[in-house]
């Protein structure tokens, strides 16, 4: 009887310790089970990921477009921009063709469409720009620091288009070719003003085209958005009778960039700017400062002249999808080379802005900056950094 007894204990406690082996073994596949379906199941996408989907190889974002400035009013209207890589090859950096139209409420038109084409590691470089304007133009006359009293509104018509083409025939040296054309249908000035007296070079409008040849030495780490390296480049165009442009002239240009890295990302930039005109240059073809790219902060051809010279550096500190800036610019326009040295007659601008990346596998931004200075201001939203 004892046996049995002992038997069956020893019975009881090995089918107990089975069991709880069993169920040991059974929590433990359970939570494997979870893990490999945690490790599986993709994590949750957040609305922007969605959006702006970087597994795609060609990615887009149609946007509302809405502005104001003293010159155009309320401007709205829409605006596209598709991104891709050339044969998706990350080697290539990401080409991308933006497209925008815009409508004032006093029935000013500004339709833009530009951008830019990598291929061959980049040995191809493209950039084009189209537009058609029907826009309120400011003048000041031509000149440096024009007074601000002189001011009028030209409304003017006409297509322009410009191509420039850069090959890499080494790892830091590029060559190539520029096109360009202007088509000024009309220009309406303000009666009794500067632009109605006919006695500036291409106030009634006009067809110009041009060819030229371009020169560069780039050894930047990205070419849309550089945290460090140097970019030289130069250019000479001709616009003659010969190509069908009822002014004939030249121009010569020449622009430097740096960037540094400081710490962390943190980017110093800087550009210098070099412009001059020979010929019959018509007015609104002359180098200019102000606007999105030159002086920020003041109108465009708040200076205006046949020479250009130009400074300005950005600090430059990415956040994520972000980057936020401050920008000091100093400029001069005259009318021979000489005026680049007459410090005391520059004029100055500061500012900031913020960028935002839509893609995060390319460094396109889209931009928006306000600039400044002493009675002058000026908003810009727009494609890609100022330099």
């Amino acid at each position: 009887m004892k046996v049995v007894l002992l038997f069956a204990t020893l019975l009881f406690s090995s089918w107990s310790y089975a069991q709880e082996e069993t169920q040991d073994s059974l929590q433990i596949d359970i939570i494997a089970a979870q893990q490999v379906q945690e490790d599986t199941v993709p994590p949750k996408r957040t609305f922007i990921d969605k959006v702006f989907n970087q597994e795609k190889s060609v990615t887009g974002l149609v946007f509302p477009l809405a502005y104001y400035t003293p010159e155009y009013n309320l401007m709205l209207g829409l605006g596209a921009v598709v991104s891709w890589r050339a044969k998706r090859d990350t080697a290539n950096t990401p080409s991308y063709t933006s497209a925008w139209g815009t409508y004032s409420i006093d029935n000013q038109v500004r339709v833009e469409v530009f951008g830019s084409y990598y291929a061959k590691s980049d040995k191809h470089r493209l950039t084009y720009e189209v537009n058609y304007q029907k826009l309120k133009q400011p003048f000041f006359g031509i000149g440096n620091k024009l007074p601000k009293s002189d001011k009028e509104l030209a409304l003017t018509k006409g297509f322009s288009a410009d191509a420039d083409y850069l090959y890499q025939i080494h790892r830091l040296f590029l060559i190539g070719g520029s096109y360009g054309f202007d088509y000024t249908t009309s220009i309406r000035p303000e009666p009794n003003k500067m632009l109605d007296t006919g006695r500036y070079i291409g106030a009634n409008g006009g067809f110009v085209q041009g060819i030229g040849i371009n020169l560069a030495f780039d050894n930047r780490d990205d070419l849309y958005f550089a945290y460090k390296g140097n970019y030289l480049g130069l250019e000479a165009k001709i616009y003659p009778k010969a190509l069908g442009s009822k002014y004939q002239f030249a121009t010569l240009g020449a622009e430097y960039r740096s960037f540094i890295n400081i710490k962390r990302k943190v980017i110093l930039a800087s550009q210098i700017t070099a412009k001059m005109s020979f010929g019959d240059v018509p007015f609104y073809l002359l180098p200019a400062l102000g606007g999105k790219e030159l002086l920020r902060g003041y109108s465009v051809g708040s200076s205006r002249d046949y020479y250009l010279f130009n400074l300005q550096g950005e600090l430059r500190i990415p956040v994520n999808r972000f980057i936020f800036t401050g920008f000091f610019g100093s400029g001069i326009t005259g009318p021979q080379f000489m005026d680049y040295f007459k410090v005391k007659d520059y004029a100055y601008s500061i500012g900031g802005g913020i960028r935002f990346r839509p893609f995060l596998d390319k460094n396109i931004v889209a931009r928006l900056d306000v600039g400044f200075w002493k009675g002058t201001y000026g908003v810009y939203f727009v494609f890609n950094e100022a330099f």
